[in-house]
């Protein structure tokens, strides 16, 4: 091979000389050579790209024929090869091998004594050539890679979208780096979205990061840059770490249907001795709903209703049943119905009803007085001046989005206060939750909890 020119003044060329010489006593006028030669034959066997082609054809091999005899006894053949663009292979490090397979053409019928090659020489030879880089004299390039690296977020939530973009920066301050790769070690937590380009020197990859349920207090991202080059060929390690945080936001809602009752009613009075509920007074109902917001679920919790029953030796509000909806079951501390009135058919209002579906937002909490006036301004009774029936109930795993329900159905005690017609009375039930655990390896520091009250 002859040196590199510049051929058509944009790429880099090299001639090849493939040449042949036959000696000997008794040499025919004839001797055919095949002979086929093979371009960077290396990166063919390992499935590279091809980093020279032959000019005229823009293949990497070419078969050719090369006539000796008695009178020509030396003969080759010439062609020009050339580098592809930069961009067209990545790797200018290793030596662009060029292979060389020849053979004897099949002999005439017409010679009594054939040619034969030299059994001390092979069949196949190999020269190499070498890309000139920018590298110094000695044409080793020792690159001084640097890698940064950032994120978008510093914490992930469980059961959150834990969207994460990692922002990537790589600098050479030294000599050129050969087929650098990204080496990024992803936790199994991760699933690789895609790519975001920013400026030349600098990546986003984008990331969603879900099935944490297991994951320990923190997930870690590992980058590094490697390249071809022999020495200096790493760039220093980058460790990136999320913490993971549980986090749900609990609403607890109310509503109290009616939200006034006004005492008496017209042509009725109270049963001296009760047989069915309506004989007692009017129904009141309260329904509380325990609702997660998220993003993360809880696995148990507990919630507690005081419920204001009796006052001294008087009912106030009587208890008829309790019923629930959703993962929850609960008990009380005294029986429900005592004295076993009859249950009535009559089913809630349609708005009633309507009230949980309907609501998104923690419910603003209204007002029910058992009074003769619709001053608001009297008594108020709960637990801390009353008796009261207390409502225990464990909340079993609420994922986000989902709620707990809890409905009291009981009867305003009416002639308890009919005897104090002019005094205007407010019922007070109060309730409360509080999450025991969450369903994760990770805690939270401080567990949801809350009391209110439904008048």
């Amino acid at each position: 091979m002859t040196d590199s020119v510049t051929c058509l003044k944009l790429i880099s060329c090299l001639k090849v000389d493939v040449c042949a010489a036959v000696s000997g006593v008794g040499i025919p006028s004839s001797v055919d050579l095949r002979a086929e030669l093979q371009l960077d034959w290396l990166k063919g066997t390992r499935g590279g790209v091809k980093r020279v082609l032959f000019l005229d054809t823009q293949l990497p091999q070419r078969s050719g024929h090369l006539k000796l005899g008695h009178n020509r006894p030396h003969a080759c053949l010439i062609y020009t090869i050339y580098l592809k663009e930069d961009d067209e292979f990545r790797d200018k490090l290793t030596p662009i091998s060029l292979a060389l397979n020849y053979s004897l053409a099949p002999p005439s019928h017409s010679q009594n004594l054939p040619p034969v090659l030299n059994h001390y020489s092979s069949t196949f030879l190999q020269e190499h050539a070498y890309i000139l880089l920018d590298c110094g004299d000695d044409n080793i390039c020792i690159p001084d890679l640097q890698l940064s690296a950032s994120m978008d977020r510093s914490e992930l939530v469980i059961g959150d979208d834990n969207l994460v973009m990692l922002t990537i920066t790589a600098v050479n301050r030294g000599e050129g780096a050969y087929e650098t790769e990204l080496h990024t070690l992803i936790p199994p937590e991760a699933d690789y979205i895609g790519v975001k380009r920013k400026v030349e020197l600098s990546v986003g990859l984008r990331f969603s990061v879900q099935r944490l349920e297991d994951a320990g207090p923190k997930i870690s991202f590992e980058l590094q840059i490697h390249s071809s080059n022999k020495d200096n060929s790493d760039s220093n390690p980058v460790s990136l770490n999320l913490s993971i945080a549980a986090k749900a936001q609990l609403d607890l809602r109310g509503v109290s249907h009616p939200s006034q009752v006004v005492l008496p009613f017209p042509r009725w009075e109270p049963k001296e001795k009760p047989v069915k509920e309506e004989d007692v007074g009017p129904q009141v109902t309260h329904i509380y709903e325990l609702h997660n917001s998220g993003p993360s679920s809880i696995q148990e919790a507990e919630l507690q209703v005081g419920w204001p029953s009796r006052f001294r030796d008087e009912n106030l509000l009587y208890a008829m049943e309790i019923q629930t909806d959703g993962p929850i079951s609960c008990k009380t501390n005294a029986s429900l119905n005592p004295l076993s009135l009859q249950i009535s058919s009559l089913q809630d209002t349609p708005e009633l009803l309507g009230f949980l579906r309907n609501t998104s937002a923690p419910h603003q909490r209204h007002k029910r007085a058992v009074t003769a006036a619709q001053s608001y301004s009297g008594k108020t009774l709960n637990c801390t001046n009353v008796s009261c029936l207390r409502i225990m109930c464990v909340v079993g795993r609420l994922d986000r989005g989902h709620s707990a329900v809890v409905k009291i159905r009981s009867r305003l005690w009416a002639h308890t206060f009919l005897q104090r017609r002019n005094d205007p009375y407010i019922l007070n039930s109060t309730v409360s939750f509080m999450v025991i655990s969450m369903p994760y390896r990770i805690q939270p520091s401080i567990l949801p909890k809350r009391t209110t009250s439904v008048r």
